[in-house]
């Protein structure tokens, strides 16, 4: 593998490390939101939604620790030595794996935080 392509998987990670810093925020904005609702006009069926959204949330955290963890790994073994065909097909294989385990957050976070919106507003109406 060459220095340049090296360079191409230190760069996506980092830029992968940028997305998963972004999501992290905004979740804990949604968090915050959730945190926010005047518990007035809360009902059951309501604190079951919140429940839910708050576990989702919280998943989503546990979910962006995991996949901070499987970056640094991956950057560890970039950073070995490794001298055969078969540990460098790892290597795109684990960084392929990882690549869509972000893509798929982030779609599947996108989603979520639509839905709690629009939760937030049937709440007002």
């Amino acid at each position: 593998m060459t220095k340049k392509s090296l360079s191409h998987f230190f760069s996506e990670q980092e830029a992968w490390q940028h997305t998963l810093d972004y999501i992290l925020l905004q979740n804990i904005d949604l968090k915050n939101s959730l945190s926010r609702i005047d518990e007035q006009v809360i009902d059951t069926g309501v604190l079951e939604q919140l429940e839910k959204f708050q576990n989702r949330f919280l998943e989503k955290d546990v979910l962006i620790s995991l996949l901070r963890h499987d970056i640094i790994s991956l950057e560890e073994l970039l950073r070995n030595e490794f001298s055969n065909e078969v540990q460098y097909l790892q290597i795109i294989h684990k960084h392929e794996g990882l690549k869509k385990d972000i893509q798929r957050l982030e779609v599947e976070f996108i989603l979520l935080k639509s839905k709690f919106n629009l939760f937030l507003a049937s709440l007002k109406q």
